[in-house]
């Protein structure tokens, strides 16, 4: 059987022909399923590869999409709270406090009331008071123009011209909402309705836009589920949840120990000539002018 001829050669025969084709360089066919074996084994390392490349570009692309629909993380230069900075606009503030996300159970329900919520009086509006000190600190041309505004444009200290004066916008929602807060007690807060800035119903309207542009912003996902009460016929929402929150007494706490004093900024500076302004809107001409008329009548 040794011996048996294919082609009329012989397997003696034929090894030192296949030894010459060899040294020639002519391609001899090798084994099938050894071919197949490498085949598979290249086609795997491909796809591999492949999807490797697909993966770092989609997260390349995946990114810098990210970068350019969400808030810069340009400026930054501590490694603070990382995760609000990706989930947050820039703001020099977290770079500045930790401010940390803390799991509460929050309980809303109809008669559960803390002090902000009770009717007015002295411990109420002490607590309002506190609630909403405005914040006032400096921040730099730089951080100006990363939040997206021109330092140009910008009130800055008199005495130096990088320091320039912002407010959280915490303080500012709170301070609507005890806005709209002292209004639903009108007689005890402005018992003289005639004292009432011409501008009160327009600054509520206005407060009102702004807790509602707040809430739609943050856009909670937490869930209130329903439950069956005792002598109701219909199921009544439960208002206590589970929330994640971010740490709101550190950050209050490093406001108000950072706080610039409002009475010795905003209520004492003035121009000192040549700052850019801004146009101020069409009804507060409107109303001096109405003053203005008011004024002259009772002149007459």
């Amino acid at each position: 059987m040794a011996n048996l001829k294919q082609d009329g050669y012989s397997a003696e025969e034929r090894l030192p022909m296949l030894e010459k084709d060899e040294e020639q360089g002519v391609q001899l066919p090798i084994d099938g399923g050894a071919s197949r074996k490498l085949n598979y084994k290249w086609t795997f390392i491909l796809v591999v590869l492949n999807c490797t490349m697909f993966l770092v570009t989609f997260a390349d692309v995946a990114f810098r999409t990210f970068r350019s629909n969400n808030p810069s993380t340009d400026g930054y230069a501590t490694d603070l709270n990382p995760l609000l900075k990706q989930t947050s606009y820039y703001s020099p503030l977290l770079d500045r406090v930790s401010v940390p996300l803390k799991t509460k159970s929050i309980n809303d329900t109809l008669y559960n009331r803390s002090v902000y919520a009770q009717p007015p009086g002295l411990q109420v509006d002490e607590a309002w008071k506190q609630l909403t000190r405005l914040g006032l600190t400096y921040i730099t041309a730089a951080d100006v123009t990363h939040i997206g505004k021109d330092p140009s444009l910008t009130v800055h200290a008199p005495d130096n011209p990088d320091a320039h004066l912002m407010m959280p916008l915490v303080t500012h929602q709170l301070h609507c909402l005890n806005g709209i807060r002292k209004n639903l007690f009108r007689e005890y807060y402005y018992p003289d309705a005639s004292m009432l800035s011409p501008l009160h119903e327009d600054h509520l309207l206005h407060c009102l836009d702004v807790v509602r542009e707040a809430l739609q912003c943050a856009a909670p996902t937490e869930l209130i589920t329903y439950n069956w009460m005792r002598d109701v016929d219909i199921p009544q929402p439960d208002f206590t949840y589970n929330a994640v929150c971010r740490d709101w007494d550190g950050l209050k706490g490093w406001m108000d120990a950072n706080e610039v004093d409002p009475m010795r900024t905003i209520a004492v500076w003035r121009r000192e000539g040549g700052e850019r302004e801004v146009d101020e809107p069409w009804q507060w001409t409107r109303i001096r002018e109405e003053q203005e008329r008011q004024r002259e009548a009772m002149m007459e």
